[in-house]
């Protein structure tokens, strides 16, 4: 039914709408259920009730509301919102893979540390990076390379950044080449810069950065560059971002970190991906991770330091409450509905009160049974999964229990 308004009410268990003698008379809604969007005051939080009694503009509601109830907008539904929300997860569930969010993720080739692309936040901090000297950091999903967001720092003294501690073993790769490379966008000449890190016990204590590493301040992305002979002395290995003077202010995005020579052969595939890659593509270019990507294969084989993107489908969020959505839109919203509708009248026929009631239900079942076989022909309604992609021997994808792992081969 359309969102009503409460006319008056004398307390916390009674409505009284004229506009309910529209929709039928005395009893006719014993047995539904109330909805306030934003409680009996209008100005609180999702509230369910049940109505015990009804008159032609009047609802009596079991147990009480929260408050005095007010003039406030009202629902009124003939089955409980809560099952409603369990159709419609288990219609997600059930309508994968006709229906899917398409999934991208990135892996770097023989990359070294975590988050690097900044896509994971918790706790206002993000994931895996450690403070530098006093800075606060910020989501940025206005000015970004790759992905939904961005690094935001603001320095609040010098030196001051983020860093992250890579996990290696220092012992087999002590005079190799490792590189640091992260994309950083700063309006400020010589304030943003790489470095990496070596250790207390390392000769210099210092980090190390060249020219390569640090931002001309062009108001626009810069790929920032840093290498280095990883020196025997080397206690541990850093990462860093920093600004150089409190109050500047730079975004980082896109990083990757490799050793020359130290080639990974096999990467964990995101659990956002419901089933295999349907395309495995890497970067055309060295510092254009926003592309574009070429199908890897034979002709194009594994490249230090470049991102592979791997698409595919991903199972639709599910929903707890009225204001959560779905990431879907037309014209595949029907076939959703269709699902969920079907799943609500299983259900709601196995606990009929009487048989006329199961068997309402078990004809509605069968009418959207019907209109979700029609609806997934139709061109455009169910999401087409396209051809898996092939890797040619470069690549495979391997099932390790649960977990799914791209593997390189070729190189």
């Amino acid at each position: 039914m359309p969102s009503l308004v409460v006319d008056s009410s004398t307390g916390t268990t009674n409505i009284t709408d004229a506009a309910l003698a529209l929709y039928g008379g005395a009893g006719f809604f014993e047995g539904w259920w109330v909805v306030f969007p934003d409680g009996p005051t209008g100005a609180g939080s999702y509230e369910l009730r049940r109505v015990s009694a009804s008159t032609t503009t009047t609802l009596t509601i079991t147990p009480a509301a929260s408050n005095t109830i007010g003039t406030v907008s009202y629902e009124l539904h003939r089955y409980d919102p809560t099952q409603k929300h369990y159709a419609l997860n288990f219609a997600v569930q059930e309508a994968f893979p006709s229906l899917h969010k398409p999934v991208v993720e990135h892996i770097v080739v023989d990359g070294l540390g975590e988050n690097m692309d900044f896509e994971a936040f918790a706790s206002s901090a993000f994931t895996d990076w450690d403070d530098v000297g006093t800075v606060t950091e910020a989501q940025e999903t206005s000015r970004v390379m790759l992905g939904t967001q961005s690094m935001k720092l603001t320095a609040g003294g010098a030196t001051a950044g983020k860093s992250q501690t890579l996990t290696v073993n220092l012992l087999q790769i002590v005079g190799s080449v490792i590189r640091f490379r992260v994309h950083v966008w700063s309006s400020t000449a010589d304030s943003a810069y790489a470095a990496l890190y070596f250790g207390s016990g390392h000769a210099s204590n210092t980090s190390i950065d060249d020219g390569d590493s640090t931002h001309v301040g062009d108001e626009d992305w810069q790929w920032l560059e840093i290498t280095a002979t990883i020196p025997a002395d080397a206690s541990e290995i850093t990462i860093r971002d920093l600004l150089v003077s409190s109050g500047e202010i730079s975004y980082s995005d896109a990083a990757e970190c490799f050793i020359d020579g130290v080639l990974v052969y096999s990467y964990t595939i995101p659990t956002s991906l419901a089933l295999d890659p349907r395309h495995v593509e890497m970067q055309a270019i060295d510092n254009r991770p926003d592309g574009p990507y070429v199908p890897l294969g034979l002709q194009v084989r594994p490249i230090s330091g470049r991102r592979i993107m791997l698409q595919g489908p991903g199972v639709i969020s599910t929903v707890a409450a009225e204001t959560d959505t779905f990431e879907l839109s037309s014209p595949h919203l029907p076939l959703l509905y269709a699902y969920a509708l079907r799943w609500l009248s299983r259900t709601l026929q196995v606990s009929g009160v009487n048989n006329e009631d199961r068997q309402r239900m078990h004809e509605d079942k069968v009418e959207w049974v019907n209109t979700a076989f029609d609806l997934e022909r139709r061109p455009g309604v169910a999401m087409s999964l396209g051809r898996a992609a092939k890797g040619h021997g470069i690549w495979k994808v391997v099932n390790r229990g649960e977990t799914k792992l791209l593997e390189l081969n070729g190189r």
